[in-house]
């Protein structure tokens, strides 16, 4: 799967699934690279079988929070997978996705206040994490407080000026300086 050869990566994750269906990472897998195919109708049912055969430390959670926001278009539902997530999450960084993935579904149902303080959660759990601080660089715009969505936006330059995120930060820091 690393090396880019998921045909071959699915179809060792399926031999390995029909003899042992319950090895959750080989499940985890097979859902992540569905879901990379926008399979994620299919992914969604890895990911929920993955829950019922063991703990996930908040991937399965997350991606499904992913899928039922973006795909379903269901901020409630997936504000109740990146909850639950937040609740078992192991390593610090799933956390702070799992916290993002929670302000976005906040501020898909109108809550920005809940939303700020789960982008905040995020950046406790990494004070690096660039989609955090992206995301609450765009409620702080939104919100009219220039100067905070400023200083948010500089942080994702600083700590990824080659990411994805990069150039929109500089165009909202462009934005809102010529505003």
């Amino acid at each position: 799967m690393q090396a880019g050869r998921t045909a071959e990566a699915a179809e060792q994750f399926r031999t390995l699934l029909v003899a042992s269906p319950d090895v959750v990472p080989a499940r985890l897998g097979l859902a992540s690279l569905l879901l990379l195919q926008g399979r994620w109708q299919q992914a969604k049912v890895e990911y929920e079988v993955a829950l019922r055969h063991g703990d996930t430390d908040g991937l399965a959670q997350g991606r499904l929070g992913y899928i039922v926001l973006h795909h379903e278009a269901d901020p409630g539902g997936a504000l109740n997978y990146y909850n639950e997530g937040v609740a078992v999450a192991g390593a610090a960084a799933e956390r702070a996705s799992l916290w993002v993935g929670r302000g976005v579904a906040l501020r898909a149902l109108g809550q920005d206040a809940a939303a700020e303080r789960s982008y905040q959660q995020a950046l406790m759990a990494d004070s690096q994490h660039v989609e955090a601080w992206f995301n609450l660089g765009n409620l702080l715009r939104d919100s009219g407080r220039r100067p905070e969505a400023m200083e948010a936006y500089r942080r994702v330059l600083e700590f990824e000026p080659e990411g994805s995120l990069a150039p929109l930060a500089s165009a909202r820091i462009e934005q809102l300086a010529s505003d």
